[in-house]
């Protein structure tokens, strides 16, 4: 009986889906550089959005901007979907706190770098009728905070769910729907173990590098008279929220030690080929690495996930 009905309430909210997010209620939690970007991407695709924020600063702003239409914990439950825009810590926190003041059937999500237990854990706190899908939207810009935020960012990015066995279909088609709302170009569904080890090379890494060539002893403040695309191009990234960055390296760090030491260990090819006057090596590494980059842009698959779009 419970099977029959639960089809049937699948059903019924499947229908749902097929309509677009216009009338829909969501909260966004945490009015930072991305849950902004949450809120003003929804609010103009005309979803009603609530605000929640651990300062109040945020909160008005947001609401002088008419990017939510309402503010604060006594709005939540108003919300079908709500938004985590927080750390995973403070996101398990709050679900530990306000798991009664969810609306009945709402589904949860989230943008957290990693994804290890995390949401084993929520869920074990939640109402069976409550659905948790965890989400990483691969999209952002530099600096911090509401002032940063936009609702373009997510225009042509990519968005990775990771779905768990509990999750209703109804409930990931509608955090698929949300994140082609938002601009997501391409929806891809992984296990938490693929989304940290993938992650750690192609997000992970590249915020070390460039923290890294920022941090050499190189570095000198005049030399921004001598900076050209390159230089931007990489470093763009350097300017880092610390704070959050530490966390997410220290999770998922032995999945960051493994792709440091790949990075260091073809840094050090390059060094030997250099140091040797290596012409044959130098330039075969270097067309190697140009081949690479050009099969990401010509849409070739290298994930080694073999999980496609859901």
């Amino acid at each position: 009986m419970e099977d029959a009905d639960r089809a049937r309430r699948e059903e019924r909210e499947n229908g749902s889906m097929e309509k677009d997010l216009r009338g829909m209620t969501a909260a966004v939690v945490g009015l930072g550089l991305m849950g902004g970007s949450y809120a003003k991407g929804l609010t103009r695709a005309g979803v009603r959005v609530i605000g929640i924020n651990r300062t109040r600063a945020a909160e008005e702003e947001a609401l002088r901007d008419g990017a939510i239409a309402a503010a604060g914990l006594a709005h939540l439950g108003e919300a079908q979907l709500v938004i985590f825009c927080t750390p995973e810590g403070a996101t398990e926190a709050f679900i530990r706190e306000h798991t009664g003041d969810f609306r009945r059937g709402a589904v949860l999500t989230d943008i957290a770098g990693v994804k290890r237990g995390g949401a084993g854990r929520i869920e074990a706190v939640l109402p069976v009728d409550i659905d948790f899908v965890s989400a990483h939207p691969m999209a952002g810009r530099e600096g911090a905070g509401y002032g940063q935020s936009s609702p373009d960012v997510f225009a042509g990015s990519n968005y990775i769910l990771v779905p768990s066995a509990r999750n209703r279909r109804s409930s990931l088609a509608l955090v698929r729907q949300m994140a082609e709302v938002l601009g997501a170009a391409h929806i891809e569904a992984v296990t938490p173990e693929e989304h940290d080890r993938i992650m750690a090379y192609t997000s992970g890494l590249p915020h070390a590098a460039a923290a890294a060539v920022m941090e050499s002893a190189s570095f000198r403040p005049e030399m921004r008279h001598f900076i050209a695309g390159g230089f931007r191009d990489v470093t763009r990234i350097a300017d880092i929220n610390g704070a959050l960055w530490t966390e997410l390296f220290l999770e998922n760090r032995e999945n960051m030690l493994r792709e440091l030491e790949r990075y260091e260990a073809a840094l050090e090819t390059f060094r030997r080929a250099l140091a040797a006057e290596d012409r044959t090596a130098l330039r075969a590494f270097l067309e190697n690495a140009g081949r690479r980059k050009r099969s990401l842009a010509d849409g070739k698959d290298t994930c080694e996930s073999g999980k496609r779009v859901v």
